[in-house]
């Protein structure tokens, strides 16, 4: 019989420092997958309402000056207020921060302060 031989298995030592290693580029991986996820959902946000939201924000950050009037509600105040209307009609500055509704509790609250 010329294959009676059974091989025999090579066993070879780990270091600490090869484990080490192991471990920080798992870690170093899943940080770079997640922080790409996060980029990727700002920029391409699946959720209309939270495209909506976030422009709310970026535009109230970077007014210049103060306005007499913010507007906040839900969509239908969103989609039905014209803030360009009422500054003629009244005579003032105002901005229309409506979000959704389900954000109302937190949004409104902390864009009003």
């Amino acid at each position: 019989m010329p294959h009676s031989r059974i091989p025999v298995e090579e066993h070879h030592s780990t270091s600490r420092r090869s484990i080490l290693l192991v471990i920080l580029t798992g870690c170093a991986l899943l940080l770079a997958l997640n922080v790409s996820a996060c980029l990727l959902v700002k920029q391409f946000a699946p959720n209309q309402a939270s495209r909506d939201i976030r422009k709310k924000w970026e535009y109230l950050i970077s007014l210049d000056e103060g306005v007499d009037m913010m507007i906040v509600g839900d969509s239908a105040c969103n989609h039905g207020i014209q803030p360009a209307l009422i500054n003629r009609a009244l005579e003032m500055n105002s901005i229309n921060l409506c979000t959704i509704g389900d954000a109302l509790l937190f949004e409104d609250s902390w864009m009003v302060d």
